[in-house]
């Protein structure tokens, strides 16, 4: 259907910092927080919306609430269609692995209904002036496969299952990392939760390449969480339970996107 419908459009990209509504939950004030909001803007006709990226992990409510929610990406998405003119407001999760949202004292619902208006509002800033849109566009693509070592779950610092109790349990997932260059921005869809304080020195790594990028999680496959690599012998739930590929995964993570990012360059 979408093909039979295809119009002429444009795009814009755009980048904004929101620090106050990201907190690292891993080690709280010690770490890094990746506050940037990657934001793509897309019109055709008279129809124009978001696609939004943030890295604070959509976890306003707890694992006791048992209701269906959209978390604040939800809220989010009503709110711009509802108090702006775009007729669509898309979010997508960032680099979320140890991000987490900062809401202050609010508990439950609360948190996602000010974490979802605060990032709207913001947006809606930026709305209110008009993107700097593009109507040229030179598009590729790759899928390329992610080669990891065996998995395991580590059960302490120097113990973990073996990687056939790990395919037992939960079974194999293909991994791969996917790669779309519009122009002089670069999108990369990773299979895990991929870690903000990781992402923060990758974007600076585009930026010197004078490229933009945008880091997304969920992307394909799941291979646990991806934090960065001096915190792997912490006893906490995303290094301790989540990290399933080794010591030196978030290293390899980070040459892997550094490589594509080389590659789009040239």
């Amino acid at each position: 259907m979408a093909e039979k419908r295809l119009n002429a459009g444009a795009w814009s990209f755009n980048e904004l910092s929101i620090p106050t509504l990201i907190t690292n939950r891993l080690i709280g004030t010690q770490g890094i927080t990746d506050p940037s909001l990657k934001l793509m803007a897309l019109k055709s006709g008279i129809q124009e919306g978001v696609h939004v990226f943030y890295g604070a992990h959509a976890t306003c409510l707890s694992g006791e609430n048992k209701q269906m929610s959209r978390d604040y990406p939800g809220v989010f998405s009503d709110w711009m269609v509802n108090h702006t003119p775009l007729d669509f407001a898309v979010y997508s999760a960032g680099a979320v692995a140890s991000m987490g949202p900062e809401t202050g004292p609010r508990q439950g619902f609360d948190r996602a209904q000010f974490m979802g208006e605060e990032m709207a509002k913001q947006v809606a800033l930026i709305q209110q002036f008009g993107y700097p849109y593009e109507n040229q566009l030179n598009l590729s693509f790759i899928r390329i496969p992610l080669f990891l070592r065996q998995p395991m779950v580590k059960i302490s610092e120097n113990w973990a299952l073996r990687p056939w109790v790990f395919k037992w349990a939960f079974g194999h997932s293909p991994l791969e990392i996917s790669m779309i260059q519009l122009n002089d921005l670069v999108m990369i869809g990773l299979p895990c939760d991929f870690s903000g304080e990781l992402a923060v020195e990758l974007y600076a790594y585009a930026k010197s390449k004078n490229l933009n990028l945008i880091i997304s999680s969920f992307n394909g496959g799941y291979a646990g969480y991806v934090p960065d690599d001096k915190w792997y012998d912490l006893e906490k739930y995303e290094p301790r339970s989540m990290s399933w590929y080794g010591h030196d995964n978030g290293a390899y993570f980070v040459e892997i996107i550094k490589l594509l990012i080389d590659y789009n360059q040239s």
